[in-house]
Parts: structure tokens; sequence; C-alpha cells
């Protein structure tokens, strides 16, 4: 059926524009479908919620069920605008043999959609469903409170594609507004394209592939050269909800933020596994509990309706923000991160971040960690490449696992320097081994203010290890790195920086707290090591006490730090430290806080002189007197004319020449020791009278 006006098409008041292959079509025979082609295109439905009247106008292309015939037609609209409202909606369906229409909206200018529905589905058929394409050749697709649904259900047919382009505007879903596809049984769940200059989803809205199918799924994939910015618990997601994995997430934007508790996601609620999210973009924001996820999680079993404890394993966040030098990651806020955490007997998922700045804030959290209930739910990987990387204010990092499982690893590299301001970074363990935690920086490690490096266990495995390649210097200032361990063996430390490890108020320990484990090895290879009220500890209570080794130009340890490798029942560890200075007694002792009184020394000054007669003092001398160092050259190759006293003639020797009134002094006629004291000794009787 085509339809052509010359001016604008108006349906409504529930009308019905209708095409259908019947149930006795003959095989293979299918519908033209519905073709309108006008100025602008307007399909109304009647929509008053105060009266409670809902009367859908609609353009519909079908196969009837059972039937054996051919595919339903095309819906195609094409205009200057297209605009469904009020339960307008475009439908093309199969419950036959035949699939469904694919469904085409075309317009110069905006598509906007208020109350609308465009949907082509496959319900309990073996036909396929259909293909939906929006595209806006000049303007942009707005749509507010409408679903645009491509799906099969109870069928082994596809689901169909969505497209959704406007290549020179910007797409806006508000108001609960849903781009989604599904496939139920053995049918392929196909992608979902996004192209515009800038995305926008508010108020739940929601795009998402949830497939319960055994096929590997089709993709999402959203190209913006603009910004995309979701808010109002909106999400992006892809969903394993069958044995086949969950589809691959892939983003490209200029600018992404994640706000007020929307998300992005490829997670696993069944045996498949959460896929891969990738993000390619300049400034990536998560704030107010916004979130990048790729977990297992609980789902729900869609025939009984009861839990389903997922066993698939968490899938893979990429983030590149290395577009520039301004190009960040931030995380900001309690709740807001980046989350591949597991629950289930699969593996929680990995995180790779390279940005030039990452920033985990205020409660803001990275984690990879586990709850599982089997041992093969291990915590997941997380890996960082960055020029600056900051923690502050609670800030987190971890890979823990509080389940059956080991910790995950954490991996830390930045071309610049890490700084932690009451940060924390942690792979600790309940039931298992926890996790190793390395750390380069090309400049400097900050850990400030509580700030804490632990790989620590709180049961009966092994704490994880610790490598930090602090580049020039590690700086502590009231922070902490451990491998505390409560019943088996502390992990080590490893502890380099070209120049100075500096602890002020600061903890480095690999101590166990009971058990018979071990204290772990700690060691530190800079070179020079400042101590500051500070601990070096690799202590036990039943096992042995780990060992600390040290390696160092310079250890300045004051009176309050402590270096300890003891064990309360076992054998003490051992300390080895290989430097050619450091105190005799291991400790800086601290100068008096009571200064001399200068009353009391001229006093005793005096009585020496009355008691015998002979006469010393020290005389500040200025630079143009003495040479800067013994035996170096003056200063300056004249000397001012001292005030002699009356009982003392001095002899310059040397030249006899003469400028002026100043004598010229040999430069090696410098006086011997004593010189000032004997010369210079006041009168007896100045100032002691």
């Amino acid at each position: 059926m085509d339809i052509e006006v010359v001016q604008d098409a108006i349906i409504k008041n529930g009308s019905v524009i209708e095409t259908n292959v019947g149930k006795d079509v003959l095989k293979g025979l299918g519908s033209g479908g519905v073709r309108v082609k006008a100025e602008s295109i307007e399909i109304l439905g009647v929509f008053d919620s105060d009266a409670e009247v809902i009367a859908p106008t609609t353009i519909q292309s079908s196969v009837a069920k059972d039937s054996m015939g051919g595919p339903s037609g095309n819906i195609e609209l094409e205009a200057r605008s297209i605009l469904l409202k009020d339960f307008g909606s475009l439908e093309t369906l199969t419950e036959g043999i035949g699939d469904a229409g694919n469904i085409l909206l075309k317009a110069n200018n905006n598509i906007d959609m208020v109350f609308g529905s465009v949907f082509s589905g496959s319900i309990n058929a073996t036909g396929n469903a259909g293909n939906i394409e929006l595209l806006s050749t000049n303007g942009n697709i707005l749509a507010s409170s409408t679903i645009i649904l491509s799906q099969a259900t109870a069928t082994d047919g596809n689901a169909g594609s969505i497209a959704v382009k406007a290549p020179r505007g910007d797409i806006l879903l508000g108001d609960a507004s849903e781009v989604s596809n599904l496939t139920f049984r053995g049918g392929t769940l196909q992608g979902i394209q996004i192209e515009s200059n800038n995305l926008t989803l508010s108020d739940n809205s929601i795009i998402a592939g949830n497939n319960f199918s055994t096929v590997t799924p089709g993709n999402i994939s959203i190209s913006l050269p603009g910004h995309l910015s979701l808010s109002g618990d909106s999400h992006i997601e892809t969903v394993a909800r069958g044995s086949a994995r969950a589809a691959d997430l892939t983003i490209t934007a200029n600018n992404i933020s994640l706000t007020d508790a929307s998300f992005l996601s490829t997670e696993s609620r069944s045996s498949g596994n959460g896929g891969q999210l990738s993000i390619v973009t300049e400034t990536l924001q998560l704030t107010s509990g916004g979130q990048i996820r790729s977990p297992s999680t609980i789902g729900i079993d869609p025939v009984r309706g009861t839990p389903v404890v997922p066993s698939g394993a968490g899938g893979t966040v990429n983030i590149h923000a290395l577009g520039n030098s301004t190009s960040t990651v931030m995380i900001d806020g309690a709740g807001s991160g980046i989350f591949t955490n597991t629950v289930g007997t699969g593996t929680a998922g990995n995180t790779y971040i390279a940005a030039q700045t990452l920033t985990v804030q205020n409660g803001g959290t990275i984690s990879a960690a586990t709850s599982g209930i089997s041992s093969s739910a291990t915590g997941g990987a997380i890996t960082v490449n960055a020029n600056q990387v900051n923690l502050m204010n609670g800030g987190l990092i971890t890979a823990a696992s509080t389940g059956m499982g080991a910790g995950g690893s954490i991996v830390i590299n930045s071309t610049n320097s890490l700084s932690s301001n009451a940060g924390v970074i942690s792979t600790t363990a309940s039931q298992a081994t926890g996790g190793s935690i390395a750390i380069t920086a090309s400049q400097m490690v900050n850990l400030t203010n509580g700030a804490t490096i632990s790989a620590s266990s709180t049961g009966p495995g092994n704490a994880g290890n610790i490598f930090i390649n602090a580049g020039q210097q590690l700086n502590m200032q009231k922070g902490s790195i451990t491998t505390e361990a409560a019943q088996a063996a502390g992990g080590n430390i490893d502890i380099r920086a070209v120049d100075i490890v500096n602890l002020q108020g600061s903890a480095v320990s690999t101590s166990v707290l009971g058990g018979t484990g071990s204290g772990g090895n700690i060691t530190i290879d800079p070179n020079t090591v400042l101590l500051q009220n500070s601990q070096i500890l690799a202590n036990a209570v039943q096992g042995n006490g780990g060992n600390i080794s040290i390696t160092t130009n310079l250890l300045l340890p004051d009176a309050t730090s402590l270096i300890k490798a003891s064990s309360e029942f076992g054998q003490n560890g051992t300390i080895m430290i290989q430097s050619p200075i450091s105190p005799a007694s291991g400790k800086i002792i601290p100068l008096s806080q009571r200064p001399l009184t200068a009353a009391t020394l001229l006093s005793q000054r005096c009585a020496v002189f009355a008691a015998s007669g002979e006469m010393s003092s020290f005389t500040v001398a200025g630079r143009d007197r003495l040479p800067i160092e013994p035996g170096t050259w003056l200063a300056s190759p004249t000397m001012f004319n001292p005030i002699t006293p009356s009982f003392l003639t001095l002899e310059y020797s040397g030249h006899d020449d003469s400028i002026g009134d100043s004598p010229i002094l040999a430069l090696r006629q410098i006086a011997p020791a004593g010189f000032l004291s004997q010369a210079f000794a006041p009168d007896p009787s100045v100032e002691c009278g």
C-alpha cells in the first residue's frame, strides 16, 4: 500500500492502517506493506490521562498466527518531519513462518515521539522480527515516554536490529523512553547502532540488549563526536540471561558524563559471561552514583520467576582517555565507580584504564571484587596506565575477596606520580589468598592523611604481595603499606626509589596477628631512608618473624622510630641494614629543647678573666677576613683595617706596596690557628667591671 501526499499527512483519532498476511494465504505469498510519503507526517492517537481514555492510532503490517504465507510488508515513512504522539504507533509482527517487516522513519528535519511506539516482533513463531531504522538527515530525534523495540518472544526467530541516526543533530531520550531488543530461546539478538552529534538519556531512559538465547548476540555501538550524558537512573546495557555471553558495548564520544545512579553495563545474570565494554573518550565523569560496570549479578528466571545465581564471569571494561594532555577519568562520590564484581561462581571481570589523569575521590570506587560462593569466583584484575593518578578523601581501588575465591590483582603505572590523600588501594581476602599490588611511578608516590596500600588476609589464606617502584621518591605522612595476615603468612613488600624513602608518622608492615604464619619480608632500596615516628615491622606471633633488608647510602631514624622483625613464640626475623652512613645506635638523638643562657656564659667568662688574667674570645670575622674554608683563598685580596686594641700591634708581612692607606696582603699570609683568639682578645676590664 503506497500513500503519497503532496502536503501534510495526518492520521489520528484511533485510526488504523493495516496490511496482513492471513492464515489462508498461499505459502510464500507476502504483504506489500505500507509506504507513506508527505511534506510532514503526524500519527496522533487519543490520550487523556484524566479521563483515562486511550485510543492508539496505528500503522500495522503482520503475519497471522499459523500462517504459511511469506513476510509481512515493510512500513516506511518519509517526510520533512515526522511526529508520533499520544500512542501513535508503527508495528510489524509475525506469528507464523514469515518474517515481520522492517520499519523505516526518514526525515530531513526532526523526528518527534511523545508517548509513541515503534515495534517489530516475532511471537510464538519461526519467523524473525524486523529491523527498525530512524534517520534524521539534518535534524534531531526526540523521544519522550516512547518505546522502540524489536523482540523475539517464545520463538526460535531472531530479534531485529535497531539503528537510530541523526548525523547532524542530537538524540534525546527522556521520560522513561526505551530503545531495546531481546530474544528468547534459540534466536539471535541483532545489534543496536546509535549515531548523532550528542546523545542524552534522562529520567529512567534505556538502551538495552537482553539475550536469553544460546546464540552469541549482536553488539551495541554508539558513535558521537560530541557528548554522551546519562542522568536520572538511565542506563545503556547488554545482559547475558542465557548460556550465551552478553553483547559488547562500544562507545566513542568526546565527553561522557554519568550521574544520578545512571550506568553503562555489560553484565551476566546467568551462565553466560559478561560482555566487553569499551570506551574511547577525552573526558569521562562518574558522579552522584554514576557507574560503569561489567559484573555477574543475581538474575531472575523468566519462566519460574525465581532467583538465578550466575555462573558466568564478569565482563571486561576498557577505558581509553588519552586524546590530549587534559584527558581525564574522574570518579567522584559514594556509589560512583567502575565495577566488575562477581557474586556467583564465575570470576570477577577485569578493568583496564588508560588516561592522562585518573582521579578517584570522595568515596568513588574502582572494584573487581568477589563475594562468590565458590573458590572459582576469584577477584578480577585492575590495570591503570596514566600520567597522573590521584586518590583523595576515601577514594578506593579494590580487588578484594569476601567470598571463597582469592583476591584479584591491582597494577598501577604512572608516568608522573601517584598521590593518595586518605585513599585506599586494597586486595583483602577472607577465605583465600589475598591478591597482589604493583605500583610503578616515574617521579614519586605520595601517601598522606591515612592513605593505605594493603594486601591483607583475614582468614586462612596468605596475604598478597606489594611491589612499589616510586621513581625518585616515596613520601609517607600518616600513611601505611601493609600485608597483614590474621592466621596465615604475611605477604612481602618490596619498595624501591632512586632518591629517598621518607616516612613520617607512617608504617610499613608485613606482620601476622595470630596463627603459625610467618611475617612477610620487607625490602627497601633507595639512596636515603628517613624515619620520623615511623615503623618498619615484620612481626609474627607463633610463626617466625619476617626479614627486613634496607640498602641505602644513608639511614636516619629518629628516637621514636622502630625497625623490628620479632616473633612472640617463634624465631625472630633478621634485620639487614647495608648503609655506609647510619647512627651507631640506629637512632638520631633529638637536640635539647632548652637553649643555653647567654648571661650565665658571660658571667663565667668574666670570672675566668679575673682569676687568671688569661684572656680568650671567639670573634666573628666577615667573609673578607677569613677564607670560606680552611686552606682556601681569601674571598677578597684586601682586608679592612682592623680596630687594634691599645696593647696590641699588628704587623703585615709580604708585599709592602700599598694603595692609598690600605695595604696589600699576600694571599697565603693567613693567620695561623689561635691568631684570632690571641690577637683580638679584649681587655679584661672590658665588660667585666
